[in-house]
């Protein structure tokens, strides 16, 4: 069976970045040795071998870069290390940020660990969905200075603002409500952004992304009752 090919954002004759599904592991593991995967995907329409440059989560879909060889992708997997790449994720969550809740610095696993949250949009229902007679939520921008696993999710869980369709860390209740009112089956986090030096030719490397459609779908049907001018 053909797989589908993923969206190219970017390419040149040393990198690739693509638009990764949710739901779609970056590359085969012990635990998933025969499952399609983003890199048999972009090796089978380019032709070429190709390297994963950094990790995205299986839930989160959005920019993946990948280079076409293992010499390039060390430099730019080094890079991410360094914290020398800036990344930016949109994220819905539940609830409103509140003064003192742009930044979070929290181990995570026993790592140091700092994330920057910045308000887009804010919404309110006129509806209950948990205890409260409305139901509050937001469009983030994260910004993670670090790179721990399920970084985004584990802090806006502590900030008691769970990421809408986190099976590990949200609300099982809301969860369920824009699964069955808003249609959305998936993780709303998608990585928007990197910016980076390329390891050829020394310039800065900007990639962005636009989100996935039943990321924007569920936003076009949000913006009714969006109470933030925020961004377009």
């Amino acid at each position: 069976m053909a797989r589908k090919k993923l969206p190219v954002v970017y390419q040149d004759e040393w990198l690739i970045a693509v638009l990764k599904p949710a739901g779609l592991i970056v590359h085969a593991s012990e635990d998933a040795p025969l499952r399609d995967t983003a890199l048999r995907r972009v090796r089978s329409q380019t032709g070429r071998r190709v390297y994963p440059c950094h990790r995205l989560d299986r839930p989160t879909s959005g920019l993946l870069l990948f280079a076409f060889s293992g010499q390039l992708a060390r430099p730019v997997f080094e890079a991410f290390e360094r914290r020398e790449v800036s990344k930016s994720y949109w994220v819905l969550c539940r609830g409103h940020l509140q003064p003192g809740q742009e930044e979070l610095e929290r181990p995570i696993d026993g790592r140091w660990a700092l994330t920057r949250f910045s308000s887009l949009r804010e919404y309110e229902l006129p509806m209950g969905v948990s205890k409260y007679p409305t139901a509050r939520y937001s469009l983030l921008e994260a910004r993670p200075v670090s790179g721990r696993r399920h970084q985004i999710r584990r802090h806006l869980s502590h900030l008691a603002h769970p990421v809408i369709g986190d099976s590990a860390h949200g609300d099982l209740n809301h969860n369920r409500f824009f699964r069955q009112v808003w249609g959305l089956p998936h993780l709303f986090l998608a990585s928007r952004s990197l910016h980076l030096t390329h390891p050829v030719t020394g310039q800065a490397l900007c990639l962005e992304a636009p989100l996935a459609w039943r990321l924007q779908a569920c936003l076009e049907q949000l913006e009714e009752f969006r109470l933030s001018a925020g961004k377009p």
